[in-house]
């Protein structure tokens, strides 16, 4: 089901909902702000889940459907009498008992939480912003903290303990962060600020009888030793292919022409160094209109010592991963040991192999120490208002990558070896087949079909990143096997 956001509206970037118009049937989840300004909507039902913030908002999208269903609170019924008496509607009230609710699927939920930490993010967000709407809600003499039981609310949300949530607004600390907001809003973030995060973390110690903390201890200690031990040393991830310490490849394998399928191309996208450009800049230049090259954003010097072929196989060698079909969908998925995958799936890709037939590690990873892995790697310092982000690490062979699609803005950084990037505006739709890979794309397509005008390229090295921007096309190439991290910015 698709989420229409709010800032697609401001965009004109309304593609699911003119689907959504034209199908037949189907579903459509939306903010009763943006259902709003949506042209033309109709609905045979329209379902309101959090609490409606006025009157004039439920009239309004009473008169979009013919049944309006809304779900309140034992405490919130009185509500319906304000309806009518303000707005003359007339409702079927209902009560449901709770032993007739169906139980949602918790334990399955909360086993969820621990493994994807995307979907521990959005739900504890769920949570709040619910909490959010109920404590700042225009009509406190229905909606409000009074007789809310967090414990409750978390249950709905699947969450056996309650997350940390401040109730009260009146605090120092409240203020504190309001003004940092405004300031944030009118002032760039100078680039070497300092970076303030806030968090709790449990304390580690020797003699601490928790075997799972004993062994993240060790596991921490190891980190520190491979980064101490291993910085200046050569990295070989692929049989013949050897690494300087900066993550680039030996010249002396550049020519071997069985490992090296694919050259650099030109550069066609800007190219800014971090140092000169600052977050207003980023925002006001890039943020929603077109990619840019950034050098020297964070330094990842740790992490890449961390994701050496050698200690990668030693940590998590028999851990399994998800591996992606490498076509424009990604629609399959095959579940392997990383050890498997290094062996087998790591190969020069093959001219005569498909993309719908070629899998790679990227994205969807379930054990526990990939997100522990992720924990060191320092993200880019540029950001998008009302987005987080949310990492993923990708390794892959020469040759492999992914033909043209397009998802939400982010960025990617090549950690090891080099990844060539193509790019093209929402509006210039690239020819291509979505089950060809991007290397026969690049030898046997690109060099017979008329250049397109609104093409971009650019050729990213280790310690590189690229920035791409919401809805645009992209396609990639891995010029050696490489090892790389994308920075999903999600709203």
């Amino acid at each position: 089901m698709p989420l229409l956001k709010p800032q697609l509206t401001a965009k004109g970037g309304l593609d699911d909902y003119t689907f959504f118009c034209d199908a037949e049937t189907g579903m459509l989840a939306t903010t009763p702000q943006t259902a709003q300004c949506l042209p033309d909507l109709r609905a045979n039902i329209i379902i309101q889940y959090d609490p409606p913030s006025s009157v004039e908002i439920v009239t309004q999208l009473a008169t979009y459907c013919s049944t309006y269903l809304m779900f309140l609170r034992p405490t919130e019924v009185g509500f319906i009498g304000h309806l009518k008496d303000e707005a003359g509607l007339k409702f079927e009230e209902r009560f449901i008992p709770w032993d007739h609710v169906p139980k949602l699927p918790t334990i399955e939920l909360q086993n969820w939480y621990k493994t994807f930490h995307s979907m521990n993010l959005n739900s504890k967000a769920a949570y709040k912003a619910y909490l959010d709407s109920i404590r700042d809600h225009q009509l406190q003499e229905f909606f409000n903290m009074k007789d809310i039981l967090l414990k409750e609310v978390a249950e709905g949300f699947c969450f056996a303990i309650p997350p940390y949530y401040k109730l009260v607004k009146e605090t120092p600390r409240y203020e504190l962060q309001l003004k940092a907001k405004e300031l944030k809003k009118t002032q760039p973030l100078p680039f070497n600020a300092p970076v303030i995060k806030t968090s709790f973390k449990r304390i580690i110690r020797d003699h601490d009888s928790d075997l799972k903390a004993r062994k993240e201890l060790k596991r921490k200690a190891k980190k520190k030793t491979v980064i101490a031990s291993d910085k200046n040393k050569n990295w070989v991830l692929s049989e013949g292919v050897v690494y300087n310490p900066d993550g680039t490849v030996r010249d002396v394998l550049a020519d071997d022409s069985s490992l090296r399928l694919a050259a650099p191309g030109p550069c066609t996208v800007d190219v800014r160094h971090a140092r000169d450009l600052t977050q207003q800049q980023f925002l006001e230049t890039y943020a929603y209109n077109a990619p840019v090259i950034i050098v020297g954003a964070s330094d990842n010097k740790d992490f890449r010592a961390l994701t050496r072929r050698s200690s990668l196989l030693s940590w998590l060698g028999e851990s399994k991963v998800r591996l992606s079909s490498a076509n424009t969908y990604s629609y399959d998925k095959r579940d392997v040991t990383f050890s498997t995958y290094c062996h087998q799936h790591m190969k020069p890709q093959s001219l005569q192999t498909l993309a719908n037939e070629t899998f790679y590690l990227f994205g969807d990873h379930s054990h526990p120490q990939w997100l522990s892995l992720l924990e060191d790697y320092n993200i880019p310092p540029y950001s998008l208002p009302g987005h987080s982000p949310m990492l993923s690490f990708g390794v892959a062979g020469p040759g492999s990558g992914v033909p043209f699609h397009f998802h939400g803005p982010g960025f990617a950084e090549t950690i090891w070896g080099r990844k060539r990037w193509f790019l093209a505006p929402p509006d210039a739709a690239p020819i291509f087949n979505p089950n060809r890979t991007t290397l026969q794309w690049l030898l046997e397509d690109y060099p017979k079909g008329p250049p397109l005008e609104s093409m971009l390229e650019c050729t990213l090295n280790p310690g590189e990143l690229v920035y791409f921007p919401d809805r645009w096309w992209h396609a990639t190439l891995n010029i050696d096997p490489c090892v790389f991290v994308s920075t999903f910015l999600s709203p």
